[in-house]
């Protein structure tokens, strides 16, 4: 038991450690680096701007609408761009908790601190930190979404198919990229990968994750189906 007490200490402590470095890592590039200069994040900016201003119209018949409504709820608080930029820090910050779990699940605490560690200074990731594209945003609840999932695979619990559900959609209504993604995982939710076969899963956590994680591209299908006769309007605007 004292064993164990010990190992919780030391997983807070590596957990804050890697926030820590994680958070002050990109807090110096804000002052160094240009929103305007990084692709679509200044206009991103501008329609959170305006859609806290107007929180009743649809933040933009392009980009799907979940990293603006995130971005708006801040800029009601403090209308700056500053704020903008360090909710992407945050996000970006707040994804080494569910990375460095997944990765200990996988392998053990030295390889998940010193992954962790690499991801830290990883430079992509860092430059899209500190500016306000939904990029780390995306990655934030996806990561969480994943990890969650595997905890659901191990466990076959409700609370994880939810968690997962949840992370998933939101991701799916941040970016497209991660709309790919429900669908394997939900397929591989019906093949036997680890063990456990579908016969031995409780039905209610599948549907759960099935049903949440979809619930996002989904809905936005519908909406866009129902506002512009076209369930992949805003995709379609993207490749024009």
């Amino acid at each position: 038991m004292n064993h164990d007490f010990t190992s919780c200490l030391d997983a807070k402590r590596y957990t804050f450690v890697l926030l820590v470095v994680f958070f002050c890592v990109r807090l110096p590039f804000l002052f160094v680096t240009n929103n305007s200069n990084a692709g679509d994040a200044s206009d991103r900016y501008q329609i959170a701007l305006n859609w806290s201003a107007h929180p009743t119209q649809l933040p933009s018949p392009v980009w799907l609408p979940m990293h603006f409504w995130i971005m708006g709820l801040a800029l009601t608080i403090w209308k700056s761009e500053l704020i903008a930029r360090l909710i992407s820090i945050f996000f970006a910050s707040l994804t080494v908790l569910p990375f460095w779990k997944l990765v200990k699940r996988l392998f053990d605490v030295r390889v998940a601190f010193y992954s962790a560690l690499s991801f830290a200074v990883l430079g992509i990731h860092v430059g899209y930190s500190v500016v306000s594209s939904s990029e780390v945003i995306t990655v934030c609840f996806f990561t969480f979404g994943i990890y969650a999932w595997f905890q659901y695979r191990l466990s076959d619990s409700q609370w994880w198919a939810t968690v997962c559900g949840l992370g998933l959609s939101a991701a799916c209504l941040c970016r497209y990229e991660p709309w790919v993604a429900v669908i394997a995982l939900n397929i591989l939710n019906l093949i036997d990968i680890d063990g456990i076969g579908l016969r031995h899963r409780r039905w209610r956590p599948l549907l759960t994750l099935l049903v949440l994680s979809s619930a996002g591209a989904i809905g936005w299908c519908v909406f866009s189906y129902y506002k512009w006769h076209d369930p992949f309007f805003s995709a379609h605007q993207t490749i024009r």
